[in-house]
């Protein structure tokens, strides 16, 4: 995503959290559940509820409890999820390459099983061994 399309977003989420923090501040304009509950969904996709829990976003909504003020659209961009750098594995766990392994090895599990090539192995010894191999291999 560009940062142009993460700015417009988060200036759109704000927008829409201040449309949100003006019903709630006026009671007797305040939405209904079920605008509330579109105006969160929106506000999560753009990663603007800053921790608050639906509960509290749904009753500061419905008009409640006291409106807290809206963020500002630089501050709403501030808190806008980053993209992670460094391609697709960056910050993915080392247990990810491992389940890789492991899928791989019941890959061909069921080919050995089907052929009955097993030798008389249950899944979780050829499972070890395949995926041993796997590491001295370097995949």
């Amino acid at each position: 995503m560009s940062i142009r399309k993460l700015v417009l977003s988060a200036a759109a989420a704000a927008a829409c959290l201040g449309f949100a923090a003006t019903l709630a501040a006026s009671p007797a304009s305040a939405a209904t559940a079920k605008q509330c509950n579109a105006q969160y969904k929106a506000a999560k996709a753009g990663g603007t509820l800053n921790g608050m829990k639906k509960k509290a976003f749904m009753a500061q909504c419905e008009g409640k409890t006291a409106a807290a003020p809206a963020p500002t659209p630089a501050a709403a961009a501030a808190a806008a999820p980053k993209p992670a750098a460094g391609g697709a594995m960056a910050g993915k766990p080392a247990a990810h390459v491992g389940n890789s392994r492991v899928k791989a090895c019941g890959v061909k599990w069921k080919a050995a099983k089907a052929a009955g090539q097993t030798n008389g192995m249950k899944w979780p010894q050829y499972e070890h061994q395949c995926v041993q191999a796997m590491k001295a291999a370097g995949q």
